[in-house]
């Protein structure tokens, strides 16, 4: 159970401390009950998401369906998670016009699931995940025959999928901007026995979703003619003005905790053929180090001042030094790469969520398998990932160049330990400052 020992910081959100501490959490009790959390357990156990804004707000969701005492007690998947989203805020008056957005959202809906919530007192509006009002498409989980019609849209040789039941295992979710979810389905063959079907299910801001789908279309396309070995996730099904896409789900291996020498070599090389894809041909976005680093630094230090003013001199001296690179050697980087981004096929890789691809500079990429990848990526494991990128015909970056471009990724992430609500979260950012001082 995560306790959160340090003291919280005075964030200017009048609901930000009474809510870890509980007090929120047993006023909230009525409203809670409707979307089956369980007793005993605090809002910090249940924690998956904090993005906090000092003095205007913060967005929180929290998810009793992951918890370990949910799965003890048994609580089915046969629907979609059952997600609580909270938006704090610094005035009632700003909650109001928030929870305004939720009521007329839901006006569009059936009434199933719970109202939204006003603590006026609080300044926080409560709801539903499902109720996001900018992401319109989750609230048609609820509907287990709309999300059947998706599927059988997507797969045309599956039949009626009407009496199937449906199976959801959450993805990720970042509140009101997407969220992706696992679906699974055993409908009958022509014999009259089940088969599964699985896919990849994705809901984001409708303002985003065609622009999303036509760059994963096109990295498809090229990577599929240059380098077959290298597989991404088609999209079978969309609906752009819902924001939904159902993409096939790439059967293979996801090996999260080390890679052999050979699969490590075959990751460098695959990473070699997205890197040599034209990134303005598919009309990736460039890296945006102002929201990647500066934007989060800077509201970190109103967290912890002591060392958040240096951090964010840190940040802006990095993004001025990404100002002034030569931007025609960007390429198409993956933008979130890890172990779990990569799914070993046969002889094959398949690179998965390549929706955050940006244009970049390729150590990026080289970085972020870095800094999230677990112990049992040594160093030897990524010489190997940079031997295969050689055999594949590309030069790997600069060791100095790696370096930076890790500084960079690490200072985006240095205050993860307070967003996870580590029971010693200001330690924990001081030493990971330090640690990036020393690096440099």
């Amino acid at each position: 159970m995560k306790v959160a020992r340090a003291p919280l910081p005075i964030t200017g959100l009048p609901g930000f401390v009474p809510l870890f501490e509980g007090s929120l959490w047993a006023s909230w009790s009525a409203w809670v009950s409707g979307v089956r959390v369980l007793d005993g357990v605090t809002p910090a156990d249940w924690l998956q998401y904090l993005r906090l804004k000092p003095g205007v707000s913060c967005r929180l969701a929290f998810f009793p369906d992951l918890h370990p005492a949910a799965a003890a007690a048994g609580t089915p998947n046969a629907g979609p998670p059952e997600g609580i989203l909270v938006h704090l805020f610094d005035t009632p008056e700003r909650a109001e016009r928030a929870f305004a957005k939720f009521v007329a959202h839901r006006a569009r809906d059936d009434g199933h699931g719970a109202e939204p919530f006003l603590d006026r007192g609080a300044a926080a509006v409560v709801a539903s995940m499902l109720d996001d009002p900018e992401l319109p498409g989750l609230r048609h989980l609820r509907r287990p025959y709309r999300v059947k019609t998706w599927l059988e849209r997507a797969f045309l040789n599956a039949g009626p999928l009407s009496k199937r039941t449906l199976r959801y295992r959450m993805l990720r979710y970042k509140p009101g901007r997407r969220g992706a979810f696992e679906v699974g389905i055993a409908p009958r063959s022509r014999a009259g026995t089940p088969f599964p079907l699985r896919a990849h299910l994705r809901i984001e801001r409708p303002s985003d979703a065609l622009r999303t789908l036509e760059r994963m279309r096109a990295l498809r396309e090229r990577l599929k003619g240059a380098a077959p070995h290298v597989e991404v996730p088609e999209v079978l099904w969309a609906d752009p003005d819902s924001g939904v896409s159902v993409r096939a789900w790439l059967e293979g291996t996801v090996e999260g905790d080390a890679w052999s020498l050979d699969r490590a070599r075959r990751v460098g090389a695959a990473l070699a053929s997205l890197h040599a894809v034209d990134p303005a041909a598919c009309a990736l976005p460039a890296f945006d180090p102002e929201r990647e680093w500066v934007e989060p630094v800077r509201n970190a230090r109103a967290l912890l001042p002591d060392p958040g003013t240096a951090a964010e001199r840190l940040a802006l001296s990095l993004a001025e030094t990404f100002a002034a690179r030569d931007p025609s050697r960007d390429v198409a980087i993956h933008g979130d790469l890890h172990p779990g981004q990569v799914v070993f096929r046969d002889e094959g890789v398949g690179w998965l969520d390549l929706d955050r691809a940006r244009r970049a500079p390729a150590a990026f990429d080289f970085a972020s398998l870095r800094v999230q990848a677990g112990l049992g990526f040594d160093s030897e494991t990524h010489a190997a990932v940079r031997h295969g990128y050689r055999e594949a015909g590309r030069e790997p970056p600069a060791e100095s160049e790696i370096v930076a471009a890790e500084t960079a990724i690490r200072l985006g992430r240095w205050s993860d330990p307070f967003r996870r609500l580590d029971p010693d979260w200001p330690t924990a950012m001081r030493r990971a400052f330090e640690q990036l001082e020393s690096a440099r």
